[in-house]
């Protein structure tokens, strides 16, 4: 069945499963009918009309021929005079007109007495003759009105009678709906049919319904796609589905049940829609928080989560600064090593190489001037064991090696001072010539004389030489100056081999100046003592 029922400017209109209300100021009780029999000659289709204008009303409906006593496919189209009725069981419609190519007449319609007082009876009220007009073109039964005013809805009307007969709404549907702590009204168990929820549907919500729970609140999760299943997943990972905006939420961005079930067993529960949304957001999986777990890193804030992530921080970074004893690391002093380029691997051979108590910003020093963990470990193994954190950037920066220290400490230079160090590499004064000059004696030379005699050219042999001629030793600048004056190895030879010993720096250069070759000359063999 069609029924349309139109309005003007100041009527009203409802469409409800198939049939179409208009107008409410024309009096449907009596009017003009016309009516056309469809080709399969069983069926006829109806226009009811009262009124006129923007005033009237309008109603068409479809009906199988014998469910109209009275009238006939044949007696419809012929042009003689017709009666018939159609009987509802809130009243009867008389029909009398004339039939032919366009069948039509007039339509009265007379309400059922006993009807309306059991309406009354039953609480919905006094029905009026547009009420009980509209109960019967719907074919509301007195066994729908006892069923559904028996349901529990607080003050139904014969308006909802007719609008959930009309929209269809079946009774396990409203059972299922007063399911709900909230209760719903008609209206909104007409809403929730409209929007295609079946018995069994709403039954699963509300099986799996928080408290607070609404029609409403049950729309917009089957708006969003989410079924009660979607919803005891949910439940049954430990998340308070209660509030329905997280639960919308969490759909809208993509997070499901099994996303939220794995947190926890990941050591997260008890999240909130908007911290699994983050994490969710940033990439951040279960399979993450499992790794942190496994390697033994205790569960995270999730702001925490979020900055490494953002930062590059893997799991296998915190796992190795836990088990190098960094365990209570600032956050900010993790990210300020990884975006300096530590890594795992780096902390890793720290800890291999025995490298430990070193702050943060320590390591980021070391890590940023080129120090790496093996050569601190070198350093340290070639003597310098005490050496600080500025220590060994400064011997880096100057380009000092592990082997020139470990040289320097052999050629009898025990404990050298950084700046001592440096000092000795910036002027080229190699290792070997450092243990040459020594010869075994440490406290021969200061670092300082040595640079001298190295920047000014003397070479090891000159000193050796010097001390073979005995007294009283020669200073650094005797020697440079020796050197300077051209006195060599082997001119401290020749003064050897004469017998000239004891010499001063003074007599060596008087002799050099000619006074050896006069001596020699004569064959003398005296010394200057």
């Amino acid at each position: 069945m069609r029924d349309n029922w139109m309005v003007g400017i100041i009527g009203w209109m409802a469409i409800v499963a198939g049939v179409v209300y208009s107008g409410v100021t024309a009096d449907p009780a009596e009017g003009s009918w016309t009516a056309r029999l469809k080709s399969d000659r069983e069926t006829v289709y109806l226009e009811l009309s009262s009124g006129s204008g923007l005033f009237g009303s309008h109603y068409e409906f479809s009906a199988p021929v014998e469910s109209l006593p009275g009238l006939s496919a044949a007696a419809l189209t012929a042009p003689d005079p017709l009666h018939f009725e159609w009987i509802r069981p809130a009243g009867r419609f008389t029909f009398d007109g004339t039939g032919g190519r366009r069948p039509e007449g007039r339509y009265s319609f007379t309400p059922d007495a006993g009807f309306a007082q059991a309406l009354e009876r039953l609480g919905y009220g006094d029905a009026d003759g547009g009420e009980m007009f509209r109960l019967a073109t719907e074919a509301v039964t007195l066994q729908d009105a006892e069923t559904w005013s028996a349901l529990g809805f607080s003050s139904l009307s014969v308006g909802d009678l007719v609008r959930v007969k009309s929209h269809d709404v079946s009774l396990d549907l409203a059972r299922a709906a007063l399911a709900l702590a909230s209760r719903p009204g008609i209206d909104d168990v007409i809403r929730l049919k409209n929007h295609g929820l079946d018995p069994e549907t709403m039954t699963a919500y509300a099986g799996v319904a928080a408290p607070g729970w609404s029609a409403d609140g049950i729309l917009r999760l089957h708006s969003h796609g989410i079924g009660p299943e979607e919803v005891r997943a949910l439940v049954d990972a430990g998340f308070d589905a209660g509030d329905l905006d997280a639960v919308v939420r969490l759909r809208t961005h993509g997070v499901s049940p099994d996303f939220v079930a794995a947190l926890v067993a990941a050591g997260y529960p008890d999240l909130g829609a908007d911290e699994i949304v983050r994490l969710n957001s940033r990439g951040i999986g279960p399979e993450d928080l499992r790794e942190l777990q496994r390697l033994g890193v205790e569960p995270l804030p999730i702001d925490d989560l979020v900055r490494l992530r953002s930062h590059g921080v893997e799991p296998a970074l915190l796992a190795e600064l836990r088990q190098a004893g960094y365990a209570d690391l600032p956050l900010d002093d993790v990210l300020r090593l990884r975006s300096h380029g530590i890594d795992a691997e780096v902390v890793r051979e720290m800890k291999a190489r025995g490298i430990e108590g070193l702050s943060a910003d320590e390591m980021v020093r070391l890590h940023s001037h080129g120090v790496e963990p093996e050569y601190q470990a070198a350093m340290r193994e070639a003597g310098l064991r005490a050496a600080e954190v500025e220590d060994l950037i400064r011997l880096r920066q100057s380009g000092v090696e592990p082997e020139y220290v470990r040289g320097l400490i052999k050629a009898g230079l025990p404990g050298p001072g950084v700046e001592t160090i440096v000092s000795l590499v910036q002027h080229g004064v190699e290792a070997a010539y450092v243990q040459e000059m020594l010869a075994g004696d440490a406290d021969r030379y200061s670092a300082d004389e040595l640079v001298r005699m190295r920047v000014q050219g003397v070479p090891p042999s000159l000193p050796a030489a010097l001390r073979r001629l005995g007294g009283e030793p020669f200073t650094t600048d005797d020697v440079v100056r020796l050197f300077q004056r051209g006195v060599d190895e082997t001119f401290v030879a020749r003064l050897e081999h004469a017998g000239l010993r004891r010499l001063d720096a003074e007599e060596i250069l008087r002799l050099q100046a000619g006074g050896l070759d006069e001596i020699l000359a004569r064959g003398a063999s005296a010394t200057t003592h």
